[in-house]
């Protein structure tokens, strides 16, 4: 199962994603966690896939593109995107292997929880999701940059609430 990572866990991953040796790992990593998107939806990239700023994804599971750009302001992941363009496709390793290296590397640097979870690549997804609802981004504009048909599948599926936000509502109710 996919968890949230925690803010300590996100400082970790950034810190150690930077520093992997194999671009292809860290660019989609880097975008996993930067835009929200699938997995599937990163490796299909094409060199034209990110232009001003933007991500153009195609939507692997539904056969389509997505009907907006995702906005990307990591000018680190886009300088190591255009890099790797310029040969004239983005990833040369295989979808299932990449997809493995990601697993070994976030194992390693994570391992399981206490509830037997631990992170994947699309805990980067879930964790996009988190902090969005966490800083006020209105479910309908999450379920865009996520690629959902209705806000509520983001809501009841990747959404998370702090114990902050929590405690906050209930002060808000009774304070």
């Amino acid at each position: 199962r996919s968890r949230t990572l925690t803010r300590d866990e996100e400082e970790l991953f950034l810190y150690k994603t930077k520093r992997l040796a194999n671009n292809e790992l860290k660019l989609m990593l880097l975008l996993a966690y930067y835009t929200g998107a699938r997995i599937s939806s990163i490796y299909a990239m094409t060199p034209k896939s990110i232009r001003n700023g933007k991500v153009y994804y195609y939507n692997v599971k539904m056969k389509k593109d997505y009907d907006y750009p995702v906005p990307i302001y990591d000018k680190y992941t886009i300088n190591l995107f255009e890099c790797l363009s310029e040969r004239g496709f983005v990833f040369s390793t295989t979808y299932g292997c990449l997809k493995a290296q990601s697993w070994n590397f976030l194992n390693k640097l994570f391992g399981y929880d206490e509830n037997g979870e631990t992170i994947s690549v699309h805990s980067l997804r879930h964790t996009f999701a988190t902090k969005a609802i966490q800083r006020g981004v209105p479910p309908e504009i999450i379920a865009r940059l996520l690629d959902h048909a209705t806000p509520s599948t983001t809501l009841k599926i990747y959404a998370k609430h702090s114990e902050d936000q929590l405690n906050g509502a209930v002060t808000k109710i009774f304070g």
